[in-house]
């Protein structure tokens, strides 16, 4: 699987853009401010595929190792990003929350940029400080406190979302890095009830709560987006009601294009064709993670893991909320869901990780010149 990951990586992913493309044509007509264009979101998504496409091609092409010497650079303009946020007339104000920045073609969502910055800085510092990795300081506070600062500045955004996505993947780092799983243990303690104390005080995201655990009780309130996603997985069945026919989306389901995208294809193509989209999301992180365990050094393992850590997360999450086994949260579907930022560096991730698995292949034919048989050392 090693030597074909690459294959299985970039073939998954184009699977799902294409897929991504079917359903923006298909709920673009009844997406709210589109008046019947079934044209206008299939753009938008081309147009965030192609900048993506050209990231994904630079990346591919750039040894990553330039990452770790750029990464407090990348950090500081992620965090500055998201600081911008905030300020009035700068940042925009949707829902309550203030994740976006304006910009002349649109808006751009800092916290996207911020996850990946985030990984970044992280292996970069677990890289560096590897023989004290089991220390409490520099092996566990000092990485997680880097990463805290990012989570922190997305979490005052109204942002849990994103917080969540890059609290997991600095952990899954922090982790293959070789921390104490003790350490880790409280971490996880502390970071959940923060999460808890930050939902009390957030009347909207509590009514969430209680709405995911007695759905039929708030399904004409805050349960009413995770039922119609139920009932659109329902109407669909195994099979489908066929490209274009789902009841659901025709301005009854909220965000269908984005957020709760995975149910209009459940209505549309069923449950059959849902597995096998799931096997593909499975086939894409599992290559993500095979290339990073072969990597050629630290730094490679560490960010290919916390990449391929946040698209799996950012899957399972939103998978979840469609079918009401997670409380609902706000989260697009990789590579599938309308959305610029996220799908731009969704792509980007793609590209790191195809260029680990160039790296490795020219490490896997020097070592073999060489007569060697142990490709890279344990993490």
């Amino acid at each position: 699987m090693a030597k074909s990951s690459a294959a299985f990586l970039i073939g998954t992913m184009l699977l799902l853009l294409v897929l991504g493309f079917i359903m923006q044509i298909s709920i673009g007509p009844y997406t709210i401010g589109n008046a019947g264009n079934p044209y206008a979101e299939v753009r938008h998504q081309l147009l965030f595929a192609g900048i993506g496409a050209a990231f994904l091609l630079i990346a591919q092409r750039m040894d990553y190792r330039h990452y770790a010497q750029w990464c407090w650079l990348f950090y500081a303009i992620a965090l500055l990003l998201l600081v911008a946020c905030l300020i009035p007339g700068v940042g925009l104000r949707i829902n309550g929350a203030s994740r976006w920045l304006k910009i002349p073609s649109g808006t751009l969502q800092p916290s996207e940029m911020a996850k990946v910055a985030g990984i970044i800085a992280v292996s970069t510092w677990c890289t560096l400080h590897v023989g004290e990795r089991h220390s409490f300081t520099r092996g566990f506070f000092i990485p997680l406190l880097i990463a805290g600062v990012l989570i922190g500045a997305i979490a005052v955004e109204i942002d849990l979302g994103n917080a969540a996505l890059l609290t997991v993947g600095s952990l899954a780092v922090i982790y293959a890095a070789g921390t104490r799983l003790r350490y880790l243990a409280l971490s996880i303690f502390a970071i959940a009830s923060a999460f808890g104390a930050a939902l009390y005080c957030l009347p909207e995201r509590m009514g969430r709560i209680f709405a995911f655990m007695d759905l039929e009780k708030y399904k004409s309130g805050d349960g009413l987006q995770q039922w119609l996603s139920l009932a659109a997985f329902t109407s669909g069945s195994s099979t489908g009601l066929g490209v274009g026919n789902s009841r659901q989306k025709m301005w009854s389901l909220p965000y269908a294009n984005s957020d709760m995208v995975s149910a209009i294809i459940g209505e549309e193509f069923g449950g059959i064709f849902c597995l096998g989209m799931i096997a593909c999301y499975a086939a894409l992180c599992l290559a993500g993670f095979f290339i990073s365990i072969h990597a050629p050094d630290r730094f490679g393992k560490l960010l290919g893991f916390g990449l391929t850590s946040l698209m799996a997360t950012q899957t399972i999450i939103h998978l979840g909320v469609t079918t009401a086994l997670l409380p609902n949260k706000g989260m697009p579907l990789p590579f599938v869901s309308a959305g610029g930022t996220n799908l731009i560096c969704m792509m980007l991730s793609v590209g790191i990780l195809l260029n680990i698995h160039k790296q490795s292949a020219q490490f896997r034919t020097q070592d073999a010149l060489l007569g060697r048989s142990k490709i890279t050392p344990a993490l």
